[in-house]
C-alpha cells in the first residue's frame, strides 16, 4: 500500500513488483498512514491480515509461525509477537518479549503490536484505523479491538523494527511530550468505553 509515496527508492519497487501475480499494488494520494492501512485492509481478500511498515522486516518464518497459531487457536482475532528492534544498519539494539493479553495492562501501554495479525472482518467491525489520530493509531485500534475480541501472543520474535530511520514520518515530526499527550488521550477514551 503506497500512501502517495515520492521516494524514487518506492518508485523501484513498485514498479519491479506490477507485473506479479502474488503481490497486489495499491497507491492513494498521500493521506496518512491510517488511511493508507484502512484502504489497503479494504482491498485485501485474505481473511486475516498482517501489517509490516514499509521501513521494517519480517523474519522468513513469520507468517508461517502466524499460521499455525491461527490453525491453533482458531477463535483468537488477533495475534501479535515478540520483536527485535535493530538500527538502520539492522544491528540489534534489544528484544522485546510479547508477553500474555491481559486488557489491564493494556491499558497502561500497548503490549499486542509488531507483528501483528488480525481477522480482516474483526477489523472491520471496530471501524478500522481512526484516520484523525495523528500518532498512536495503532494502540487505539487494539484497544478498540480489545473491547470485542480474542487476542493470543506468540512468544517467538517474529519482527525487526527499525529504530532512527523515521526522517520525514510523522512520528519524527512531533515531540515527545506531543506523542505522550496522544497516548494519554487515546487511553483516556478506552477507559471511559470499558467502564
Amino acid at each position: 500500500m503506497d500512501d502517495g509515496s515520492d521516494d524514487r527508492g518506492v518508485k523501484l519497487i513498485l514498479e519491479r513488483y506490477k507485473e506479479s501475480d502474488r503481490i497486489k499494488l495499491l497507491s492513494q494520494e498521500h493521506r496518512g498512514s491510517a488511511a493508507a492501512m484502512n484502504y489497503g485492509v479494504s482491498q485485501a481478500e485474505g481473511e486475516y491480515i498482517g501489517r509490516l511498515d514499509s521501513d521494517d522486516l519480517l523474519f522468513p518464518q513469520a507468517l508461517a509461525v502466524v499460521n499455525a497459531c491461527i490453525e491453533k487457536f482458531s477463535n483468537v482475532d488477533y495475534c501479535y509477537s515478540s520483536r527485535c528492534t535493530i538500527h538502520e544498519e539492522d544491528r540489534l539494539i534489544g528484544i522485546f518479549n510479547s508477553v500474555t493479553f491481559d486488557r489491564k495492562r493494556l491499558l497502561r501501554r500497548n503490549i499486542a503490536n509488531h507483528f501483528i495479525c488480525w481477522k480482516k472482518q474483526s477489523f472491520l467491525e471496530v471501524g478500522g484505523f481512526d484516520e484523525t489520530i495523528r500518532y498512536g493509531e495503532d494502540y487505539d485500534l487494539v484497544l478498540r479491538v480489545a473491547e470485542k475480541f480474542r487476542f493470543q501472543n506468540v512468544e517467538e520474535a517474529l519482527y525487526k523494527v527499525r529504530r532512527g530511520s523515521h526522517k520525514g514520518k510523522i512520528t519524527s515530526l512531533l515531540d515527545q511530550r506531543e506523542r505522550s499527550k496522544m497516548v494519554e488521550r487515546i487511553q483516556q477514551r478506552a477507559r471511559q468505553r470499558m467502564r
